[in-house]
Order: structure tokens, then sequence, then C-alpha cells
């Protein structure tokens, strides 16, 4: 179980690093109020630069929101631009529907497909870090298997070795009859 946490975070600590390091610096308002391109809802508006900026904002919605901004995104037409949010919209931890797997196949063909998008460092980026993620959660579930695995050889052995006891136990009985009649 803590090997399946630490997958999780790892991953979790990869995607946002990704997402930190290409959000570029911060910039400071000078006004509280916030950005109402962000928190309009149900729809964001993404344009080709702001990939990591739409999935810095999926983590501000709930989980209704959250299935609905699938939908919305579903319905839309399969641009590029909504392909990618699809695949952030998989591979994003707080989604209700999160497919690593899905996410990183979407973004795999939409790759394929690009040359010079202002942002292709950064789906490269993040194409790499569900790659590693996919690898470690199957290395997690392989380890995982062979721990079980593991645990029920451990489990047949100690049956066998409780067995063989009360075997020893009898003869060790028997053997105390034998001698206590002679």
């Amino acid at each position: 179980m803590n090997n399946r946490k630490a997958s999780k975070l790892f991953l979790i600590i990869s995607l946002i690093t990704v997402v930190v390091a290409c959000t570029g610096p911060i910039q400071n308002s000078s006004s509280s109020e916030p950005n109402p391109e962000y928190t309009q809802y149900p729809y964001y508006r993404v344009t080709s630069d702001q990939y990591s900026q739409y999935y810095t904002w999926l983590s501000s919605l709930s989980n209704q929101e959250f299935e609905q901004q699938i939908d919305i995104v579903k319905q839309q037409n399969s641009s590029l631009s909504q392909q990618i949010k699809l695949a952030l919209l998989y591979a994003h931890r707080n989604s209700p529907v999160r497919n690593v797997h899905r996410s990183q196949k979407i973004l795999a063909s939409q790759l394929d497909l690009l040359s010079e998008h202002p942002q292709l460092g950064w789906l490269e980026v993040m194409n790499d870090q569900m790659k590693d993620a996919i690898r470690w959660q199957n290395r997690y579930e392989e380890l995982e298997s062979k721990f079980e695995n593991a645990e029920q050889s451990s489990m047949q052995l100690q049956i066998e070795i409780d067995k063989l006891n009360g075997q020893l136990k009898q003869l060790t009985q028997l053997e105390q009859q034998l001698h206590d009649n002679k």
C-alpha cells in the first residue's frame, strides 16, 4: 500500500513540476479579484499557449463541474486543442475519470501531428511524464503481484509447518507412550 501511495505521490509531484515549469513566471496582480477567464464556468476557453493554465484551472473544479467539463470537451469538435484538453482532463489528479493510459494515448496521437506548435515542448514533457507514470504504475502492479504471490506462498508454507509440527507432536507423544510402556 505504501508503494501505491509513493507512486501516486511521484506522479502528482511530476505533473505539478511540469505544470509549474511551463507556466513561466508568476505575475502579481494589483487587484485581488480572480481573473474571470479562469473562473468562467462551465467552459474554459483555451488558446494554444494556455494549456498549463487550463490544467491549473481544473484543480478548482468540483467533481460535478469536472464531469460537466469532460462532457463539454467531448461534445466539441475534435480539433487539436480539444484533444489536448481531453488528454489533460484524463491526466488530472482530481479527475473522476482519471486514466493516464488514455490521456497518454490521446496526447501521443496529437504530438504526431504537431511540428511547430507553440507549446510543443510542454506537451512533449507532459507526454513523457505520463509515460513515466504508466511505467511506474506497471512496475508497482508487477511488484504488488509478486508480493501477493510471495505472501500466499508464505501462508502455504506456514500451514505445512503447522501440519509438520502437529505430526511431530503426535510422534513425540507416541514415542513417549511407547517409552512409558516398557
